[in-house]
């Protein structure tokens, strides 16, 4: 006798009324992957991650497309990143903000989070090193925090079985972060970082208020003291504050022609140049303001010689040492004083920045 195989189908009975609204309880196949438990010390790293300020992408909508972002060499640059919507601004995986891509696509986090999970570009089979198209201005200083940000994100929107696996993987990995203080150290100046770098970019351009938004917020996070760099974040809150109560607060340089030399000296505040290469430094000898004051010749050598021994004011240039990484340096007014002075003399020497 021929018995035929019996096939168990297990159903998850789920109260609820059907379409029809009779009220009957309607079957429902479970799907437990996203509601998976969360390990407790995951969901304490990830509360003090949204703590110290990542952004929350509840509500939000995942997309991909070209942005335009400013850069620390004084230009805007455009690449292809992923990001969250939200109004007019997409909030990209390094944490900074763009004008939102017009057009785009919708990308969902989970799709990628399990590309990265599969990927074979790894090397010895890790998880890949984000790619970021050669373009630090849309990569994280660090960018294995990239898996740990998505992890985060995953949660929060109810993901929690992708994201044990990617903080599974980053954890084997990188042993170092096998507990958590040292992995939130890192997540804390990353966050720390960037705020800082993006008041930079804001100050550089002239957006002063938003470069004092984001820099007060960077002193309030007090940064490790091992990076004596981020010194020139409190500096800048200083020197944005001066601004304010002077009246040049969002003041940018305009034509120096028919000022007076205390005006053009004033002016040296507004002066902005770019780093010519990296490693590298800032000349000013191409800058309007310094030119006008090498046209007025000696007239203008002893106020150039106040200028550069007892003026603490700062210009809107900075330099840096790799712009992938997160150290940029105010660079103070008696640097282009300095030029203006070598050119007035006739000493043709490249005379770079004062940061001590």
């Amino acid at each position: 006798m021929n018995h035929a195989p019996r096939v168990l189908l297990v159903v998850v009975l789920i109260a609820g009324c059907d379409p029809c609204g009779t009220g009957a309880p309607v079957l429902k196949m479970a799907t437990p992957a996203k509601q998976a438990q969360i390990s407790h010390e995951d969901r304490q790293l990830f509360e003090a991650v949204y703590q110290l300020g990542l952004f929350d992408p509840q509500g939000l909508k995942r997309v991909r497309g070209n942005v335009e972002v400013p850069t620390c060499w004084g230009r805007n640059h455009v690449s292809e990143a992923s990001g969250w919507l939200r109004g007019g601004k997409l909030f990209l995986d390094n944490l900074r903000e763009a004008k939102a891509p017009t057009p785009h696509v919708r990308v969902e986090l989970a799709d990628e989070a399990r590309a990265a999970l599969d990927s074979k570009e790894g090397e010895e089979g890790k998880l890949p090193v984000p790619n970021f198209g050669g373009d630090e201005s849309i990569a994280p200083f660090n960018t294995s925090l990239r898996y740990v940000f998505w992890a985060a994100w995953l949660h929060r929107r109810g993901d929690n079985s992708l994201a044990t696996e990617l903080m599974d993987r980053v954890r084997k990995e990188t042993p170092e972060w096998e507990q958590n203080p040292p992995l939130l150290e890192a997540v804390e100046f990353e966050i720390a970082a960037e705020e800082f770098n993006q008041a930079i970019l804001a100050f550089m351009a002239g957006a002063d208020d938003v470069a004092l938004a984001h820099a007060e917020r960077f002193v309030k996070m007090r940064p490790s003291e091992d990076f004596e760099e981020f010194e020139d974040g409190r500096k800048l809150v200083e020197e944005l504050k001066r601004r304010k109560d002077k009246g040049t607060f969002g003041k940018t340089a305009s034509d120096p022609k028919g000022k007076s030399i205390a005006e053009l000296i004033q002016d040296l505040e507004l002066v902005f140049c770019r780093q010519w290469g990296q490693p590298g430094g800032v000349s000013f000898h191409d800058s309007p303001i310094v030119l006008e004051l090498v046209s007025r010749g000696d007239e203008a050598v002893l106020p150039l010689l106040e200028c550069i021994q007892n003026d603490s004011r700062h210009t809107r240039s900075i330099e840096f040492h790799r712009d992938f990484s997160p150290f940029r340096h105010l660079i103070g007014v008696s640097a282009p004083a300095r030029n203006a002075r070598l050119g007035i003399l006739s000493i043709t020497e490249l005379a770079f920045s004062d940061v001590p």
